[in-house]
C-alpha cells in the first residue's frame, strides 16, 4: 500500500501499522483495535489539512532552485523533475 501512495507510511507508521517486513502491527489487526473513522480523521485533519497549506509553498522551490542554480549544478534539474513527478502521484 505505501509503495503504491508514499503519504500512507505517516499515517501507518503513527499507529504502528506494519507496512514493511517485521513492522508492527498488521492492517488487519489496526483494524481491530482503532475504529476507521479515526484514521480518517487523522488523515483529513493533519495531512489534508498541512498539504493544502503548504505544497503550494513547497512546490515552488524545486523548480525556483533549478532554475536559478541548475546550469551550475546540472542534478538539480533532474530534483525538480523527479519532484514534480511525486507530487502527481501523491
Amino acid at each position: 500500500m505505501v509503495a503504491g501512495d508514499c503519504r500512507k507510511a505517516t499515517v501507518f507508521g503513527k499507529y504502528n501499522i506494519d507496512f514493511c517486513c517485521g513492522g508492527g502491527k498488521s492492517l488487519q489487526e489496526f483494524d481491530a483495535d482503532t475504529p476507521l473513522d479515526a484514521i480518517v480523521d487523522h488523515i483529513v485533519n493533519v495531512h489534508h489539512r498541512y498539504a493544502k497549506e503548504k505544497i503550494p509553498v513547497i512546490t515552488q522551490m524545486p523548480d525556483k532552485v533549478s532554475l536559478v542554480h541548475g546550469e551550475r549544478d546540472p542534478s538539480l534539474t533532474g530534483i525538480a523533475i523527479t519532484f514534480a513527478d511525486w507530487q502527481k502521484n501523491c
